[in-house]
């Protein structure tokens, strides 16, 4: 693989070529058009979220998450938390470590923050991330943005803030 390049921003700072890339790369997993996905990132996404890109060399986007400041209550407990969302790989670049290395940025990006990671996850997913170091917070029921939520949710928290696998209610202020 050529030299990778990691970038952070803010979403009021992403060029409109990044913004188009990215969504170019989130079409590849899920099947909105550019308008869908322009209109989703509208309505969820503040202009203080954060977001990495891995670009090879020059201009290939091979992986992108967005991390966002979410409020979320544990058992009527609550926590700030970093929501990792849209985490996707180029499928051309699949099972290359790329999406392993996007994580190890976005694990150091929240321990630097001093934060508590979150993400919402797909079954098939589980075992990736639990390889990169995230665990399964199970729930009696969860919700996000006042919607029921029946996948799985996972957490990471390298500065021992909250780690608990169980919880009977979990409550995520807003979509990522």
């Amino acid at each position: 693989m050529n030299e990778l390049v990691i970038k952070t921003k803010i979403t009021s700072e992403l060029e409109e070529r990044e913004m188009n890339d990215l969504i170019t790369l989130k079409q590849q997993h899920w099947g909105y058009s550019v308008e869908e996905h322009k209109n989703w990132l509208a309505d969820n996404i503040y202009p203080d979220d954060n977001h990495m890109l891995i670009y090879r060399g020059g201009g290939v986007l091979l992986a992108y998450l967005n991390a966002v400041n979410v409020d979320v209550s544990i058992n009527q407990s609550m926590y700030r938390m970093l929501g990792i969302g849209n985490v996707c790989v180029d499928k051309d670049n699949a099972h290359a470590g790329v999406g392993s290395i996007l994580m190890a940025c976005i694990n150091a990006f929240i321990k630097k923050a001093d934060s508590i990671g979150i993400l919402l996850c797909k079954e098939p997913l589980i075992n990736f991330y639990e390889h990169s170091g995230w665990q399964i917070i199970r729930s009696q029921s969860s919700f996000v943005n006042g919607q029921l939520f029946s996948h799985t949710i996972m957490n990471f928290d390298p500065n021992h803030k909250y780690i608990k696998e169980d919880a009977s209610l979990i409550e995520v202020s807003r979509n990522f």
